[in-house]
């Protein structure tokens, strides 16, 4: 059987203010456009279905069309969708009975009994073949915080063990339902350790970590969502498929998803990864390191018009303030096609790279001025010193709010 693995679409996603609707459209059309050529057995979305939890109406419609699409594309296929930590379990969910009768599962949240327990049943998905018997079992996990994981009985364990035991409890009673040896898959939307975290942000580092053991070995093959960039654990057995297109101009690697064919249960999973091609790619000046400010500017000039990307400017520290060099910058691409998003200056090394004193007690820090405190902040934000027109420009406020009594 196969199954076609995808996730962290982001939907309604924004690049510095930037729609990318058009980019959108295009990965889903691809996507569909795989389903109707390789035909799956199953379809994955591991999670982060939308970028915000309160999407617009248009994103919506795209979310719905785009199920209809995959449906249209291969009408036995068996799509299962989790909420990631960017998703509302509710909106997703709102629609899970007329998704059901296309053979589509929405499964928002982690779900609880009447009296509070995990409901295990409520995760098990059970793929059809044409005569209606059963060929496989998907076990959908949406995010869910370590704590918020439920009880799986009254006498469980503390708290900081309830994910490890919920998907061993999950698994057991997997097993017992499957009475002829089927394929096993897994999704979970979540971080397990050891991840390259190329390209996220610094708050995806402060999630806690999962152990790629968390698992167990009952899963034939683990569709994982929340990790953008491809990676594959435990001989292909656990991937993260990454975003379709990339999210941000630090995600420089290859986007796919991943299609997985796995012959019998206990089999090794064989994973294609097949590309995602992005009409409007996310492109950074230079390719590589950074360039003095006159440098870059000349590069962003040469850039060819009819080109339709987004771009990025990395510089090295020049003593003009970034907001007079992006204004700068965007007045190039004026008549070009692409789309100039951002400058990424070089921060120097901070004191304490260098060996030098970074922290200050309570007492140093009162002594400081207003504006001492933002020449520091500005300094450490920036990697230059603030610039004199800054400063005068401050100083005239902070003369001004004297003066009046503030």
């Amino acid at each position: 059987m196969t199954i076609l693995h995808t996730a962290d679409w982001h939907l309604g996603h924004l690049l510095y203010e930037n729609q990318r609707t058009g980019e959108q459209m295009s990965f889903l059309a691809q996507i569909a456009g795989i389903a109707a050529e390789r035909r799956p057995d199953v379809f994955i979305l591991a999670g982060d279905v939308y970028d915000t939890d309160n999407p617009s109406v248009d994103t919506v419609k795209m979310f719905n069309d785009a199920m209809l699409a995959l449906h249209d594309a291969v009408p036995s296929m068996t799509i299962v969708v989790i909420a990631g930590n960017h998703d509302s379990y509710r909106r997703l969910e709102v629609n899970n009975a007329l998704w059901r009768r296309l053979g589509v599962h929405v499964v928002g949240v982690v779900a609880r009994t009447e009296n509070g327990l995990a409901d295990l049943d409520k995760h098990i998905i059970p793929v059809r073949a044409d005569d209606g018997s059963t060929k496989a079992f998907v076990l959908a996990v949406p995010h869910a915080f370590p704590q918020n994981f439920p009880l799986v009985d009254a006498s469980d364990c503390e708290r900081r063990l309830r994910p490890a035991r919920f998907f061993e409890a999950l698994c057991k009673r997997a097993q017992e339902l499957d009475e002829c040896g089927l394929p096993v898959i897994l999704t979970a939307h979540l971080a397990v350790g050891g991840s390259d975290l190329a390209g996220h942000d610094e708050f995806v580092g402060f999630q806690e970590n999962f152990p790629q053991d968390i698992f167990g070995d009952y899963p034939d093959y683990v569709a994982l969502g929340h990790i953008h960039k491809p990676q594959t654990f435990a001989n292909g057995k656990i991937r993260y498929a990454g975003t379709p297109v990339a999210v941000s101009f630090d995600e420089k690697y290859p986007h796919s998803v991943s299609l997985v064919t796995i012959d019998r249960h206990g089999g090794i999973p064989i994973i294609e990864s097949i590309e995602i091609a992005n009409p409007h790619p996310l492109v950074t000046i230079p390719g590589q390191g950074f360039l003095p400010l006159d440098e870059a500017m000349a590069c962003l000039e040469a850039y060819p018009a009819e080109k339709e990307d987004y771009l990025r400017m990395n510089i090295l520290p020049s003593g003009f303030a970034v907001a007079e060099i992006a204004s700068r910058a965007a007045a190039i691409c004026k008549d070009k096609k692409s789309r100039f998003c951002v400058v990424n200056v070089k921060r120097k090394e901070t004191a304490a790279q260098n060996g030098e004193k970074e922290a200050m007690t309570v007492e140093e820090f009162k002594k400081m001025s207003p504006i001492e405190v933002a020449r520091m902040y500005y300094r450490k934000q920036e990697g230059t010193d603030m610039p004199g027109t800054f400063r005068d420009d401050l100083e005239e406020l902070m003369a001004g709010m004297s003066q009046s009594g503030q």
